[in-house]
């Protein structure tokens, strides 16, 4: 197998494997029968699909760390404890915002 390799529907299973493990992904070139594919580069991610999955990874961490200022919003853990993580939350929400506001304005959006 290798890279604009066309095949059918029989070697798809076979095919998918190949092209997954190599960075690749597969085009339809033709719906009706016999159906037909290729291999082809995978396309390489836009920049508002990057900034979209960095805010996610960000608003991920967020969540995950939500216990940790519920603990000091419940008196579990002391303002000493919890301060260096009260910044990094802001920070987390600082850029999300930043983000958030660049991806309004490029897809034409007022925030």
């Amino acid at each position: 197998m290798k890279l604009n390799q066309i095949f059918g529907e029989k070697q798809y299973e076979e095919v998918y494997k190949f092209a997954v493990e190599n960075g690749y992904t597969i085009k339809e070139m033709s719906n009706v029968s016999p159906r037909r594919f290729q291999i082809i580069e995978a396309p390489l991610p836009t920049e508002q699909e990057i900034k979209a999955n960095h805010i996610q990874e960000l608003k991920q961490k967020l969540l995950n760390t939500d216990y940790q200022a519920i603990k000091f919003a419940e008196g579990i853990i002391s303002e000493e404890e919890y301060i260096t993580m009260k910044a990094q939350r802001q920070e987390w929400r600082d850029e999300i915002n930043v983000l958030e506001l660049e991806q309004g304005v490029q897809d034409g959006k007022a925030n």
